[in-house]
């Protein structure tokens, strides 16, 4: 009853053409702070999540990603956070120059869109605990497992190759030197030891660089041979962003390997987006990561 009667006066006085908007600032006000306590829990949580994802290996895959979107939620959460100064601060500039009428439909946008916001962010959570405890598992595995076996060759240039040998140089190497092994467009190959900085192209050379070196020093060697730079992305975003995204980090591998004394025109990258997914599901993180990667596939030999 109280609450119709409220609502009553408040349209009584819209229609009266009443010029004091302090009702429009007491509701929207009431609108904030109702929500407020919720915006500072999930603030509270998501930073546990962020402190809990500095823990992890910064090369573990997904990771990188898994990060970004945390910092995306938080800027989103804090967005919300100030809603409050910035809904007065329109309140302010309507009730110098504008109308009740005005008012009434900043503070129905308001109502339609700040609680359904926190609502979303409260849903971004689940998904986002479920990806963590997903690396956590990943990393506690990783930390378990033998370490690869070494791979080490001398090249017919006298540099000395190390890496892993189930890495991109040993598969690469094998592939090149084995007189029966045709070229065609099926035969990828993917970097194991290259990260790049989260949600950007720009390659986190201090991890990257080893591998870089030996893909170039292996191309440098055999002179004849010409390679495709795939970039590929998971399903999640917007597709054209993914593809985009893709591309640039294609061409700054590619970049970064010419740097190192291979011709440019040897070296053709290709960003194909979330396009061939190495796990089709795309359906937990530890999928996902598989499908964000740089590949080479020989071209000429």
């Amino acid at each position: 009853m109280l609450q119709r009667a409220a609502a009553f006066t408040f349209a009584a006085l819209v229609m009266a053409g009443c010029t004091d908007f302090t009702i429009y600032k007491t509701e929207g006000a009431a609108i904030i702070d109702a929500n407020a306590p919720r915006i500072a829990e999930l603030l509270t949580s998501l930073q546990a999540t962020s402190d809990k994802a500095a823990a992890l290996p910064r090369d573990l895959p997904g990771v990188a990603d898994f990060v970004a979107k945390v910092a995306a939620q938080k800027a989103s959460l804090e967005a919300l956070r100030t809603r409050g100064d910035e809904y007065q601060a329109a309140l302010a500039a309507i009730a110098r120059k504008g109308t009740p009428g005005q008012a009434m439909e900043l503070l129905n946008g308001l109502k339609a869109s700040f609680p359904a916001e926190v609502a979303s962010a409260n849903g971004a959570l689940a998904p986002l605990s479920a990806d963590l405890t997903r690396l956590q598992e990943a990393a506690r595995a990783a930390a378990a497992a033998p370490p690869p076996a070494a791979f080490t060759k001398a090249l017919p240039t006298g540099f000395s190759l190390s890496g892993n040998l189930t890495g991109i140089e040993a598969q690469l190497l094998a592939f090149i030197e084995d007189p029966t092994r045709a070229v065609d467009k099926a035969t990828w190959f993917d970097f194991d030891r290259l990260l790049f900085q989260t949600g950007s192209a720009k390659l986190d050379m201090v991890k990257s660089e080893a591998q870089l070196k030996n893909v170039a020093e292996i191309l440098k060697a055999f002179p004849a041979v010409k390679v495709k730079v795939g970039g590929y992305t998971d399903n999640v975003g917007d597709p054209a962003a993914n593809k985009k995204l893709s591309g640039e980090r294609a061409a700054n591998v590619a970049a970064s390997i010419s740097v190192l004394g291979v011709t440019a025109d040897r070296l053709a990258p290709e960003g194909y987006g979330a396009e061939h997914p190495v796990c089709p599901a795309n359906d937990s993180e530890p999928c996902r990561a598989q499908n964000r990667r740089i590949s080479l596939r020989v071209t000429a030999k």
